[in-house]
């Protein structure tokens, strides 16, 4: 970092910053990063965000390219739509526990995308958020998570397993459309589900081989197996292939 001047800071909001440095530290008298701060700014490979922040804008990293590490405070609240759109290089993420929204677009294609830790008090994935995150293979999804919407986790073409770790929130049909080579998807919970795709009581006739790719999950061209823990009569609503 060269110094204060490559920030254009005015009454806490980082407006944009117009330096060409790889390595970024983001001043403490930052309370927000502004709406499109950072966008293209393509020689940025690590940026550190100071626990003064409570907001990340809209947009705020878009095309960063280069950017493969990230730290996010528990001082952030929200991070807005699209706000590490196309960083190609982001390999990992954790989000704080002080967020509890991932909003629409937040890391849509970040093709290198390995792993996301989402906190377990966040309540709602919202429509793209990390859709064509191409090297995602594997979804931890938290108990505190309620819905889940339109194209979430569209065309994640490496993601073979998703896993609930309480009941399964509320589904959009499209969630995992375009997840070709997803294999394994795991709910200790299923008959609780909020969404009638997957509710065994609502597909009384139709079938378990039908609640794997009925919509919910449609495209999932090789979806093998769903695993549930079936309580008494509930058995009886699954026909055998």
């Amino acid at each position: 970092m060269r110094g204060i001047k490559d920030f254009l800071i005015e009454n806490g909001i980082l407006e944009y910053y117009r330096g060409n440095d790889s390595y970024v530290i983001i001043p403490p008298t930052v309370s927000k990063i502004g709406v499109l701060a950072f966008e293209d700014c393509v020689s940025i490979v690590e940026i550190t965000i100071p626990d003064t922040v409570t907001h990340i804008g809209e947009y705020a990293f878009e095309g960063c390219k280069l950017l493969t590490s990230l730290n996010i405070p528990e001082s952030v609240i929200y991070i807005g739509e699209g706000a590490f759109w196309g960083c190609d290089s982001l390999k990992r993420v954790s989000l704080p526990n002080s967020v509890t929204s991932v909003q629409a677009f937040t890391f849509f294609g970040c093709t290198s995308m390995k792993k996301v830790i989402i906190s377990n008090f966040t309540k709602n994935i919202k429509a793209s958020a990390f859709s064509h995150c191409s090297s995602l293979k594997h979804m931890k999804i938290p108990l505190s998570v309620e819905s889940i919407e339109d194209w979430a986790f569209e065309n994640c073409f490496s993601l073979e397993s998703v896993t609930f770790v309480g009941s399964v929130p509320k589904l959009s049909e499209t969630v995992f459309q375009g997840c070709k080579n997803l294999v394994y998807f795991n709910s200790a919970s299923f008959i609780k589900s909020k969404t009638p795709n997957v509710s065994l009581e609502n597909y009384k006739y139709d079938g378990l081989n039908k609640l794997a790719i009925k919509k919910t999950m449609e495209l999932c061209t090789i979806l093998k197996n769903i695993f549930l823990i079936l309580k008494s009569n509930i058995g009886k609503f699954i026909q055998k292939n």
